[in-house]
């Protein structure tokens, strides 16, 4: 059973995304958090297979947060959801192992095909995604 971690300072919108993914993803736990912070703290008490984070409001934060994942758990799926894209973050995500890169608001469904089609390679849940229009925030 594949675990989702949601880095996001927006509640309503992780909430949003996590619903959408728990729809989507029934046999993935999904938990949603605030911050970098919070987020290697639940990295410590269990790895997840996907992390899902908005770097821009702490861009240098979520950049470590990512690589220190990356090196605990190299095979971690990592999805940048950025809410205010520029070019200097898209530079310095170049340099991290991130497995997909989407702009705010993207369609929920197309987070949920990705997660499922990452994961359907390995058994842990079917390659099928919700009809949504939903947009991941």
């Amino acid at each position: 059973m594949p675990h989702i971690l949601i880095v996001d300072p927006d509640s309503s919108a992780a909430q949003i995304t996590a619903a959408g993914i728990a729809r989507g993803l029934p046999e993935a736990t999904v938990l949603v958090v605030p911050g970098p912070a919070e987020g290697w703290e639940e990295i410590q008490r269990q790895l997840p297979d996907a992390l899902i984070i908005d770097p821009v409001p702490y861009s240098l934060s979520a950049a470590t947060l990512i690589r220190q994942l990356k090196t605990r758990q190299p095979h971690s799926y990592i999805v940048v959801l950025a809410s205010t894209p520029t070019p200097a973050l898209q530079r310095e995500l170049r340099s991290l192992q991130i497995d997909a890169y989407l702009e705010k608001p993207a369609p929920l469904s197309m987070l949920v095909t990705r997660l499922c089609n990452t994961f359907a390679g390995n058994g842990q849940m079917p390659a099928s995604a919700p009809d949504s229009d939903s947009k991941a925030s």
